[in-house]
């Protein structure tokens, strides 16, 4: 077993690692030596080794080189899908078994299923996320009044069917892409409601343009690009909304957290710290901690592994699916 000196010597090895890709003179540099074990190890610095030299800079081997790993969009797990659908429609009731059909997804070997390894895009998910978005498309149309849109409350001619397809665009589509769209995107869908409406009417092309929004990329990935701030890339407020609000509510940013990123107040410590708190006192944190939880833990080996089906009825006689139900709900509550 290795010793704790020597597992003390690897971790500072490891450590040294990031910065091996700029060098100078910087004081003491770290030397070279033989551990109890004779292999090669780079001992620490000494304590002024890390003050800057004036006289000779820093100087990275490759400048353009990243010393942070890239970050791979992730999509959205069926759950959360299916939970930002029901929230953009609101307050439109969609049905129950939404999303049933979506293929069951495969966990990473850390049991999440947000990893964009084992997001796999098949086939199969494109049409079900597409036959999925346009059960929803059909029924925001249905009852377009509901979703209390500018201009749309009753359009009555073609001109009027247009103003709506463009606010319907501008306000559904920031809230389905958890960010303004840019001026190039509200001029496409605009463009792919006009060509739909000259064959099918006003409904249906906005059910089209409907769908679409609810099935593109820009929807079903967590996007993030980022902003230069001067010193480099950092989340803007829109990102940095989507990503709390799906690890903490495990669905898409509500209006209070578009308009504090809009008004920058997710662009400051302080700013998020409320918007956590805020976050966490609404019953819908229960959502994403529970899900975060339940992965991490591996919950669904557990509740599997507890059936009734599992238990010998001559050595558990009494043990029942109730039981197991109820052992399984204990868990979750603690």
């Amino acid at each position: 077993m290795m010793s704790q000196n020597r597992c003390a010597k690897r971790i500072w090895w490891v450590l040294s690692i990031p910065l091996a890709a700029c060098s100078a003179s910087v004081g003491s540099p770290p030397s070279q030596g033989q551990d109890d074990d004779n292999d090669t190890i780079v001992k620490p610095p000494s304590e002024n080794a890390l003050d800057r030299n004036p006289e000779q800079p820093l100087i990275c081997t490759d400048p353009g080189a990243l010393n942070v790993k890239l970050s791979a969009f992730s999509r959205l797990t069926n759950a959360q899908y299916v939970r930002t659908l029901r929230d953009l429609a609101a307050p439109i009731t969609l049905d129950d078994n939404l999303g049933s059909g979506l293929p069951a997804e495969v966990s990473d070997k850390h049991g999440f299923l947000n990893n964009f390894d084992s997001q796999g895009l098949e086939a199969k998910v494109i049409e079900q996320v597409e036959a999925t978005a346009w059960t929803v498309a059909k029924k925001l149309t249905a009852e377009l009044g509901k979703l209390n849109i500018k201009g749309c409350e009753s359009p009555s001619d073609a001109a009027a069917e247009r103003q709506c397809a463009s606010a319907f665009i501008e306000g559904f589509g920031r809230r389905a892409f958890r960010r303004p769209l840019s001026s190039e995107e509200k001029q496409r869908f605009l463009e792919l409601f006009d060509e739909s409406q000259k064959s099918w009417g006003f409904h249906d092309a906005l059910a089209v343009v409907s769908s679409t929004l609810l099935s593109s990329p820009q929807l079903l990935y967590r996007i993030e690009t980022g902003i230069e701030d001067g010193r480099g890339l950092k989340l803007s407020g829109y990102e940095m909304a989507s990503r709390l609000s799906y690890l903490i509510w495990g669905t898409t940013p509500d209006a209070n957290a578009l308009k504090a990123a809009e008004a920058g107040r997710l662009d400051s410590g302080a700013g998020l710290r409320e918007e956590v708190s805020r976050l966490l006192d609404d019953p819908r944190s229960a959502n994403g901690l529970m899900e975060f939880a339940s992965q991490w833990l591996r919950f669904s080996k557990v509740g599997n592994d507890s059936s009734a089906l599992k238990k010998s009825n001559e050595r558990f006689p009494n043990y029942s699916e109730a039981v197991s139900q109820a052992s399984f709900e204990g868990l979750q509550l603690f």
